[in-house]
């Protein structure tokens, strides 16, 4: 109820509450935040527990019209409709880590392809060193294209999870594989805390931040 409530006339979702001085909402659905919500619903559909099969759809069709010609996923999609709505922050350097999250949550809605998810974890591998590069610093959108600390193990897990979904699939490249999991790790490991716990962004603290590395640790996992 809560979800179907907060859902954008756009068919997606959005952590901010008011976009303006005055507090007045700014019709919008952000790609990352559509796409958790969007995966939560393909679980609970798995199950027969999704009473509305429309609000799924309506958030697959709002994910796919934020895919932009340059293979990545804009952060915004600003409208109160989908067929009044613009895409806005497409730029590849700072969203290259939205790409295997909203691609793994079209891939489970059959909206997109193991092969078509390939170049976006490519795409992610190539630009995982400049997020990396903010781990542990508190100020958040400080690396050069606005990379930030703050979603640094969310991403490493989605990441991971969406490896572990693709990479039996008949024609998934091996070697991109590989390739991605040893980049995943690497930047896992950098976040390792000398009690065994970890973290991103101090400011957020340990407890989400271990619980996400947990869950890339498991989805590493080779089998």
């Amino acid at each position: 109820q809560d979800l179907t409530v907060r859902q954008q006339g756009n068919g997606g979702w959005s952590y901010y509450l008011s976009g303006e001085v005055g507090g007045a909402a700014k019709p919008q659905s952000i790609s990352f935040t559509t796409a958790t919500v969007v995966l939560a619903l393909e679980r609970t559909a798995e199950i027969d527990l999704l009473e509305d099969r429309a609000m799924l759809d309506r958030g697959l069709d709002c994910l796919e019209a934020m895919r932009s010609p340059k293979g990545t996923f804009s952060y915004f999609l600003n409208g109160g409709s989908l067929a009044t709505s613009a895409r806005s922050g497409d730029g590849v350097e700072a969203s290259a880590a939205r790409g295997p999250v909203c691609g793994l949550a079209l891939l489970r809605g059959d909206r997109e392809t193991a092969e078509e998810l390939a170049p976006r974890l490519k795409m992610y591998v190539e630009h995982l060193p400049a997020f990396g590069a903010q781990r542990r610093k508190a100020l958040m959108h400080a690396g050069l294209h606005t990379q930030g600390s703050h979603y640094l193990l969310y991403d490493y897990a989605t990441a991971a999870q969406a490896l572990n979904q693709v990479q039996s699939e008949q024609g998934f490249p091996k070697a991109l594989a590989k390739k991605t999991r040893a980049a995943v790790l690497r930047e896992v490991r950098a976040c390792l805390n000398a009690d065994g716990s970890f973290t991103d962004n101090p400011l957020l603290g340990t407890t989400s931040a271990t619980g996400l590395a947990v869950l890339a640790l498991v989805n590493l996992v080779e089998n």
